[in-house]
């Protein structure tokens, strides 16, 4: 009897929860059910553990660009504050509302 393989599990736990979401009609009803907004809350989460790792190293090495290219040019804020900005905002987890489309998500700031 062979284990089933962690992407194996991550895959048929985000179909459950993709299947527990519903799928959202153009008429949205203005209450969802609990079951709907438990599977969109718990697809929320799990797209938001892997987003949330990628957002952090994004940022991380947003603000060391920055870092250097403050240096680079001789300490002109302008410049490494349009590259801070740019890594640090956006949205750092996934919502329900990204999911239902109500929201973009935005991984880089403007």
């Amino acid at each position: 009897m062979s284990s089933a393989s962690p992407l194996r599990t991550a895959v048929c736990a985000a179909s459950v929860v993709l299947l527990l979401a519903a799928p959202i009609s153009a008429g949205e009803p203005t209450q969802r059910s609990l079951v709907t907004e438990g599977g969109l809350g718990a697809g929320a989460a799990l797209l938001s553990i892997v987003y949330g790792p990628v957002k952090i190293a994004y940022a991380v090495v947003g603000l060391g660009l920055s870092g250097l290219g403050w240096m680079w040019t001789w300490g002109d804020s302008d410049v490494s504050g349009e590259i801070y900005r740019a890594a640090l905002a956006g949205d750092w987890v996934v919502t329900p509302d990204h999911l239902l489309g109500k929201q973009d998500i935005e991984f880089s700031g403007k």
